[in-house]
């Protein structure tokens, strides 16, 4: 079975810039442990507000800016909130937070804010499944690159920019959409060849500079394009293959990065696609000529999608990762420092069983992987009465907020949905209908 499928042309490329990437063969072998796990931390009594009074819920989109500051969209909250990228996440009391940007202006309040992508024009936004919008700044009108198709076969996925030109990259399922900083569309990628494409990445990296990674759910590969050469078809596949699972389990709803120096591949792959409360995802890592290099050291808690970025600024944070953990209430941020793959075989949790036919409820069971503080929290959170009395601090803190009226749930979030409104339910002392 071929491991990575690519063009000789690709790997002579990228073999003949090998000097500049920075890692020796064999470095991530031990891997490195997450330079912190922040979980947003709120007063003892927090309204129903984001971070810093209150806590993410549904962080599914990840951004640096040029400055190396983080952003997080936190979904159900309808903003996108801002880190200070030097604060001493390891401190308790450190919150972080610079602020966040709320009631953005063009999202549609049945969905909220996912991926993200910066340049020096401004902040692109996916809103989920539906739109990319563009804010130059927050006091003039955005402009809506791509909006929803009439059946939504083609709503984006994802976007990315190229800081050079300032083209802008946008997933729409079975194509990638080109435009130019003004928003003018230039041309399509990938129209005969991608299936059912979830995120996006451009590569600044010189030896595949100018390449789009796209995960393909369909194929379940990330398809390796490079317009300059091919507009239709890929120059390489890599399948998965050389992960401990033997093939990426599910890229459905995937996040994709690309560091600029080193040229390595980050994508979320969830391992547990059905059937489970708090599914498992790991972030597998891939050299730029394709082979697997091995995987961020702990599992998170499948975000649907989840928020992944490289930190690709001029500043000393360049190269530190940062992938989102959890998919509603108690969601955490994992920062990584550059070469910080593992080979070390990760044990997953056992998938539960769905409820019996014509039942309904949460599934029972234990979820949980090794170093995945965020989905301790979370299920402890979650564990007592039937996961809906227990609190964030286990002393009667507030539940944490509902999602907004009307907002449309991401997948698998309508039973999520439900513990939280029994969650309320049992603080203002009135007994859950059986």
């Amino acid at each position: 079975m071929t491991k990575v499928r690519l063009s000789r042309g690709w790997l002579v490329a990228v073999l003949a810039a090998g000097s500049l990437f920075a890692a020796a063969p064999g470095a991530q072998a031990a891997g490195s442990d997450p330079l912190f796990v922040f979980v947003p931390k709120p007063p003892p009594s927090p309204p129903a507000l984001p971070p810093p009074l209150g806590y993410l819920e549904g962080p599914c989109g990840m951004g640096v800016d040029p400055l190396g500051h983080f952003f997080v969209s936190d979904y159900y909250h309808d903003v996108i909130d801002i880190y200070d990228q030097n604060a001493n996440y390891n401190d308790p009391k450190v919150t972080g937070a610079t602020g966040f940007i709320i009631q953005l202006p063009g999202i549609d309040p049945a969905d909220g804010p996912c991926g993200m992508a910066f340049d020096a024009s401004g902040l692109y936004v996916n809103d989920y499944h539906r739109a990319v919008i563009h804010y130059s700044n927050f006091f003039a009108a955005p402009t809506t690159l791509v909006g929803p198709t009439p059946n939504g076969a083609h709503n984006p996925t994802g976007v990315d920019v190229d800081p050079t030109s300032a083209n802008v990259y946008v997933d729409q399922r079975d194509h990638v959409s080109v435009f130019d900083e003004s928003g003018a569309p230039l041309e399509e990628i990938g129209a005969a060849s991608l299936k059912d494409g979830y995120g996006v990445a451009y590569s600044q990296y010189p030896a595949t500079a100018g390449y789009l990674y796209v995960p393909d759910a369909a194929t379940n590969t990330i398809k390796v394009y490079d317009p300059a050469t091919d507009k239709d078809d890929p120059i390489a596949e890599i399948d998965g293959s050389q992960t401990p699972e033997g093939e990426f389990v599910s890229l459905r709803d995937a996040s994709v990065a690309v560091d600029r120096v080193t040229g390595e591949v980050y994508v979320i792959d969830d391992l547990q696609p059905e059937h489970t409360e708090f599914p498992q995802a790991i972030v597998d890592v891939f050299h730029p000529d394709g082979t697997y290099e091995g995987h961020l050291k702990s599992l998170v808690t499948w975000g649907m999608p989840s928020g992944l970025a490289v930190d690709n600024s001029e500043t000393s944070t360049q190269g530190r990762v940062y992938v989102t953990s959890g998919n509603s209430i108690f969601g955490a941020i994992y920062a990584y420092g550059p070469e910080a793959a593992t080979t070390e075989a990760i044990k997953l949790p056992a998938a539960l069983s769905p409820p019996p036919p014509g039942e309904s409820g949460a599934l029972s069971g234990e979820p949980l992987a090794p170093g995945c503080p965020a989905c301790e929290k979370e299920a402890a959170a979650l564990s007592a009465d039937n996961g809906f009395a227990a609190t964030a601090a286990g002393k009667g803190a507030a539940p944490a907020a509902l999602p907004s009226a009307g907002k449309r749930h991401k997948p698998n979030h309508h039973r999520k949905a439900r513990q939280r409104k029994a969650h309320r339910a049992h603080h203002r002392g009135v007994r859950r209908a059986k």
